[in-house]
């Protein structure tokens, strides 16, 4: 037997579809929106914009995501007039200096003949030893 966005089990509960969530299946998870029981998903989700929102909730109904200030679009990806915000490739941060959680040092490489000339280390390879520098 089929419940709206789940599968009726014999306790009474629902196994819900992959974005859904609640004991009857009625509620988008965080993060996503428009619930549709013709949708294999259960509810689409929300997309927005890393830099631009607030966070990467959105309205249950609309999808709209809440905006940074001076940050406008359904998906917080357009600065207002005269205004602009910067995406990842704009972040820039000399990460081998920095400090793992524990307060031990960031291990990395780097080739000085890479960049020769250049005032410091260049783009150093960081290890994936490390899941978490500060």
């Amino acid at each position: 037997f089929f419940l709206f966005l789940g599968l009726l089990q014999n306790n009474g509960q629902c196994h819900c579809k992959p974005n859904v969530c609640s004991g009857t299946c009625s509620v988008c998870k965080d993060g996503y929106f428009n619930l549709q029981s013709g949708s294999f998903f259960g509810c689409q989700g929300c997309q927005c914009d890393i830099g631009g929102s607030v966070g990467q909730s959105c309205g249950e109904r609309t999808g709209r995501c809440r905006c940074r200030p001076n940050v406008e679009g359904s998906k917080c990806n357009m600065p207002r007039p005269d205004h602009y915000f910067p995406d990842l490739h704009h972040l820039k941060f000399e990460i081998e200096e920095g400090t793992m959680l524990d307060g031990r040092p960031v291990r990395f490489g780097y080739n000085p003949l890479e960049f020769e000339g250049f005032s410091w280390r260049g783009y150093a390879q960081m290890s994936s030893i490390q899941v978490s520098p500060l």
